[in-house]
């Protein structure tokens, strides 16, 4: 192996991120943003809730046991919540996409 490429440091002593790692954090703020965007749209809330609340029916009746029930359990909690997302958007306009 040969010599270890070094990083040069700031006046402060500090090594700063590596270029990569940096436009990772960008790019994944980027991906959060769009994403939280898509999972708050009124067809995406609508699937989740149908979806999840046919799965947690059908968990409710065709497993057996603990499984079956915690399954069920938290399939019904995500078409809840979507629900309740559902709820909240009723009166308001949906926002226009940047």
């Amino acid at each position: 192996m040969g010599p270890v490429a070094r990083r040069p440091r700031a006046a402060d002593g500090a090594v700063p991120p590596p270029p990569d790692i940096a436009t990772a954090e960008r790019l994944g703020a980027r991906v959060a943003e769009q994403t939280a965007f898509f999972l708050a749209s009124r067809p995406v809330l609508w699937f989740l809730f149908l979806f999840n609340g046919a799965v947690a029916a059908f968990c409710a009746v065709a497993v057996d046991g603990t499984q079956g029930l915690m399954a069920a359990a938290g399939m019904g909690v995500v078409s809840l919540g979507s629900g309740f997302g559902l709820l909240q958007k009723r009166g308001r306009p949906q926002p226009e996409r940047a």
